[in-house]
């Protein structure tokens, strides 16, 4: 479909978001960091249309990789895949997640996410690497950052207690109040 037979959200998402993901990517890479901490707040995966908070509370770290087969048709995507298969990305990138959950779990008090989980995005577009609570996934940061990487989910946010840590205004930072968790 033409982005002008797409409602104005999936125009958005098609074009705008991955565009702005590209250059998020190119921005990274020209500043040639030693490595790469990208966060964002997850949801429970089964709380459908967010209606009610959940009790459960994971974190979870993706690195690159777990292409998938439609993805390997296109010629930037096995670039990538190449690089990762030749350099020590991956693994650097995989030790350096599992001391980021560590830290997470010691800080926050959220455990990484088990093996067994009901997550299904986990199963059907992640791996789970060597390491509890790291997944290798092919997402547009994950596969174009070059060098050491986490892309952390550090809990969910649409967590009962984390709604309320994350909703209180409760410290001072550069003349505003924002919540304490972020700090934390």
């Amino acid at each position: 479909k033409s982005t002008s037979e797409l409602s104005p959200y999936k125009a958005f998402v098609s074009k705008f978001f991955r565009m702005e993901l590209a250059e998020r990517a190119k921005k990274i890479n020209d500043f040639k960091p030693h490595l790469t901490l990208i966060m964002h707040y997850n949801v429970e995966a089964n709380n459908t249309g967010w209606q009610k908070p959940v009790e459960t509370n994971y974190s979870m770290v993706f690195v690159g990789g777990s292409f998938q087969e439609k993805e390997l048709a296109q010629t930037e995507q096995r670039f990538h895949l190449l690089r990762l298969l030749l350099t020590e990305d991956l693994a650097q990138s995989i030790r350096f997640s599992e001391k980021i959950l560590t830290k997470i779990q010691k800080g926050l008090g959220v455990k990484p996410i088990p093996a067994k989980n009901n997550q299904a995005f986990l199963a059907e577009n992640s791996l789970l690497t060597e390491k509890t609570g790291v997944y290798s996934r092919n997402l547009t940061l994950t596969r174009e950052v070059a060098g050491v990487l986490a892309y952390i989910e550090p809990l969910f946010q649409d967590n009962v207690h984390e709604i309320k840590r994350l909703g209180k205004r409760d410290t001072a930072f550069e003349g505003q109040k924002i919540p304490y968790r972020l700090f934390q």
